[in-house]
């Protein structure tokens, strides 16, 4: 449902009342050239959607009665499996603590938190899949009580102080914080304390801080950060003993330190691919057009003998072209593996 454009509307959340209804999606409007319109869309009020599995929220304004723990948004959705919200706000001043409880709820994704949040609750006994991705510094603490947790993507500029329990059923863990050396270490520690269970866990290098994780199956450290005008003016490095160390409680985990070098090399690699590939796309249509030039002077019956020669001349180069470009990208895939 796109609700506007250019319009700043209260939509009562009881006029959408269903019985039926499985996935709903709620955004605010756009004008067709793209320009997003300066409207709001606030949900007031409560519903009854006892069906509802997936609601989306994009870029809607929460009012008090629903971001006092969504009582009234989602409190009626007794088999809501799957929430999102992207660009959401809240009604109020700064210190609003954005809530979300829900016996049901199995995959929850928040797209850049609410900029007036104080903090941040999720209390989902059920919950699988946690995704937090954030652009603003607002918040001053996330509480998650999640015991099936299985998967958490967190992405940031910070690091936070966590509030959770145990993280018994995690699997994989995927963390990415662009300036963590803004942070207190202990933040950084304290989330990794977090995690000692996790199998799985992904992480960008600028984060690395010494952590005893007894339960790894594997560990892949990569840089976050590739272009010399993006890194900080104090680099970390990767020593032997941080190394060590984490790998100290689990010594037959599998250990993966991609370098900047590496991750700028595979992107090359994969851009030139990508040209390659056009570039052959081309050189087949250049092929079939001759081909074709081929069979309509040869239904002519005329006699052209040197036209044959040139075609046959521009057919051997197409050849040799494609074999060059076959043995650049073989040669590229190498390097990229070295």
């Amino acid at each position: 449902m796109n609700l506007g454009p250019n319009l700043d509307i209260e939509f009562p959340l009881s006029l959408f009342s269903s019985l039926t209804h499985k996935h709903l999606n709620f955004q605010r409007g756009y004008c067709h050239r793209g320009r997003k319109w300066r409207d709001s869309v606030t949900l007031t009020s409560t519903w009854e959607v006892p069906a509802l599995i997936t609601l989306h929220l994009n870029e809607i304004i929460l009012s008090h009665d629903n971001a006092d723990n969504f009582s009234g948004l989602i409190s009626k959705c007794v088999n809501l499996k799957n929430l999102t919200f992207t660009r959401c706000e809240m009604v109020g001043s700064n210190n609003i603590d954005f809530s979300i409880f829900h016996p049901q709820l199995s995959n929850l994704t928040i797209e850049r938190e609410p900029w007036n949040a104080r903090s941040l609750s999720v209390v989902a006994p059920r919950l699988k899949n946690l995704i937090i991705r954030r652009r603003t510094n607002s918040l001053k603490g996330i509480m998650i009580s999640a015991p099936d947790l299985a998967y958490l993507l967190l992405q940031g500029y910070d690091c936070l102080k966590f509030s959770t329990d145990d993280f018994h059923s995690l699997e994989k863990a995927d963390i990415s914080i662009s300036e963590p050396y803004k942070e207190d270490p202990q933040n950084i520690v304290g989330l990794f304390q977090l995690l000692h269970s996790v199998k799985n866990l992904t992480l960008n290098l600028e984060i690395l801080e010494h952590s005893p994780l007894a339960n790894l199956k594997s560990i892949k450290i990569y840089p976050l950060l590739i272009y010399k005008c993006q890194l900080p003016r104090k680099m970390l490095n990767m020593y032997t003993e941080v190394k060590n160390y984490l790998l100290d409680g689990s010594p037959g985990a599998t250990f993966t330190m991609v370098s900047r070098e590496e991750r700028l090399a595979e992107r090359n690699v994969t851009l030139f691919k990508k040209r390659m590939a056009k570039l052959k796309v081309r050189l087949e249509q250049e092929k079939a057009d001759i081909e074709s030039n081929r069979a309509h002077i040869e239904q002519k019956n005329v006699p052209m003998e040197s036209c044959n020669a040139l075609m046959d001349d521009e057919q051997n180069a197409l050849d040799e072209n494609e074999l060059q470009i076959e043995g650049n990208v073989a040669l590229s895939i190498a390097v990229g593996r070295v």
